[in-house]
């Protein structure tokens, strides 16, 4: 008797941690007709004055508040991948490591900066991690411009070096099919809708 009331108040503590446990979730606003997002798409696919089969992308932020409250035993996503957390540690910089950390299997780190108002996951080289929130095709505005630091790195520009600057539709395509890097993708670019067009794509170095 008394080992089937030590299973059940057993079976009764897992039962309340797990309905105890929260979800911690990114918070995001998104409209594939407005907006500025990270996006990936295959260069052989700009063509006749549109962007076909682009994927659109949202940052992993959370709320700083969500954060605070997070515990072992809750649930965390990023990247679309949701993931049990069994371990959260703070390191010297404020930084958050869930589950060792990104480096880890099924690990993050979630950092944040001074006067924000949330955190963000953070990897190599620092750049976020993002979320695929879509795939559609997309006009190219008549004023389309295309800027492209893809092979110049910071210390570059801020000593001068200038980055590809070009504008048209026409202009947009051949600089983007004969450029020497070919990869498009949510760490290295981002284009701007307006009005369900694309008015802007921007390419950064990506080491």
């Amino acid at each position: 008797m008394k080992k089937m009331i030590s299973a059940l108040l057993a079976l009764a503590l897992m039962l309340c941690a797990f309905a105890m446990a929260e979800a911690i979730v990114p918070q995001f606003s998104f409209d594939p007709n407005e907006g500025t997002y990270p996006a990936a798409f295959n260069r052989d696919e700009i063509k006749d004055g549109n962007l076909y089969n682009v994927k659109l992308y949202t940052e992993d932020n959370y709320d700083i508040v969500d954060v605070s409250r997070m515990a072992v035993g809750d649930t965390f996503e990023a990247e679309g991948n949701t993931i049990t957390i069994e371990t959260l540690e703070k390191d010297e910089f404020g930084n958050i490591n869930i589950n060792g950390g990104f480096e880890a299997e099924n690990g993050y780190t979630l950092t944040t900066e001074e006067d924000t108002n949330g955190f963000t996951t953070t990897g190599y080289n620092d750049f976020c991690t993002y979320t695929e929130r879509g795939t559609c095709n997309l006009e190219l505005a008549e004023n389309v411009t295309f800027t492209d630091s893809a092979d110049i790195d910071a210390d570059a520009l801020l000593n001068g070096k200038e980055a590809l600057t070009v504008t048209g539709i026409e202009a947009v395509t051949q600089a983007i099919a004969e450029a020497q890097i070919d990869s498009f993708d949510s760490h290295n670019t981002e284009i701007v809708i307006q009005d369900g067009k694309v008015v802007q794509i921007n390419r950064r170095f990506n080491p």
